[in-house]
């Protein structure tokens, strides 16, 4: 008798564990269990200090197993609670694709606008520029990054939610991904201590791997802890950045066969974007390169897609000098009046 009873509960156990990889298995595709609820995804940056009247990028996503289209609201918040009222709460209407800010009482979405158009939503808080607002959805996510800018009012440590509604009425609920911290005064930001002389750019980082032999060297101490201090969303894919005197990044933004057009960034040391300019093309994956007098030179492509002329921008004074032959990847310099050094070749 008791041999019975033991088989039979072997027998259970045997068959509730194979039932627990079935439904594990059918989970795991779609819609064979019904609809599956949306996940909030991450916010990028999660952490670090952002100052008042700077535009700020953040990245958030939210997936679906049931696919992207199954989403119908991504909603984004930034508060010291995920209350509505007060904050900086945001949503994504993925069927309509329009974006919205939530009022300052928390009851009334203010908005509805395309993401790219030239429109900017605001309530006291903050605002949205949706015309720097991208979204992107593929296979079970939807992807927003945000162009955020904090009021001179809304300043402390914030922190980021997310939460999701999907086409049945699922909802994620609200999920904590992070804490930032936004201030009116600048942000702080590490100094180097130099252990060597200047390379001869006389420049901290004036060149493609820092100087004319590319040893991709620096003299001076990197950070010594793993502190995220900032992060600088970009419209495209970055190339490699220079370095000015005044510790000014200089940034070109767009890669061949992935963005249509191409820029130039300079981006403070806090962060926060100094200035940017259009360039005639994608300036791929090459760097800068700073003369003695300060003029920014920049290697770029053709249109993308195309074979076209190549182009070398000078920035301050601006023009643009052509070259007729597409080439990359190695070093050249030009003669304007001593040898400026960049990521390319002719």
């Amino acid at each position: 008798m008791k041999a019975r009873m033991w088989i039979v509960g072997v027998l259970v156990v045997g068959l509730a564990m194979l039932l627990a990889v079935v439904v594990q298995a059918l989970e795991a595709q779609p819609g064979v269990l019904g609809p599956q609820p949306p996940t909030p995804g991450s916010v990028r940056p999660s952490s670090g200090c952002f100052r008042v009247g700077t535009t700020v990028y953040f990245t958030t996503t939210w997936s679906d197993l049931d696919g992207y289209a199954d989403l119908k609201w991504c909603y984004f918040l930034i508060g010291t609670s995920s209350a509505p009222s007060n904050s900086i709460y945001l949503g994504y209407n993925r069927a309509g694709n329009k974006l919205y800010l939530r009022s300052n009482n928390g009851t009334a979405w203010w908005g509805g606008y395309a993401p790219c158009s030239a429109n900017v939503i605001q309530n006291a808080q903050g605002k949205l520029d949706c015309s720097k607002t991208k979204v992107t959805k593929q296979g079970n996510t939807v992807r927003v990054r945000w162009a955020i800018i904090f009021k001179s009012t809304y300043i402390g440590n914030k922190n980021l939610y997310l939460r999701a509604t999907d086409m049945s009425g699922n909802n994620s609920g609200w999920k904590k991904k992070g804490t930032v911290t936004i201030q009116s005064a600048p942000c702080p930001t590490p100094t180097a201590t130099p252990t060597a002389t200047e390379p001869a750019t006389g420049l901290p980082w004036g060149m493609f791997q820092h100087e004319p032999q590319h040893t991709g060297r620096s003299p001076f101490i990197s950070a010594q802890s793993p502190n995220l201090l900032w992060i600088f969303f970009t419209p495209g894919t970055p190339g490699s950045p220079a370095i000015g005197n005044d510790g000014t990044i200089y940034l070109p933004v767009g890669m061949l066969d992935e963005d249509t057009v191409g820029y130039l960034y300079a981006i403070n040391p806090d962060g926060t974007e100094k200035w940017h300019v259009q360039l005639g093309g994608p300036p791929s994956s090459t760097a800068p390169a700073i003369g003695p007098d300060g003029t920014i030179y920049v290697h770029c492509n053709g249109e993308a897609s195309t074979v076209s002329i190549e182009r070398l921008h000078a920035i301050t004074p601006r023009w643009c000098h052509h070259l007729d032959i597409r080439v990359q990847w190695r070093s050249w310099h030009l003669h304007i009046p001593r040898p400026i050094f960049t990521g390319c070749s002719i």
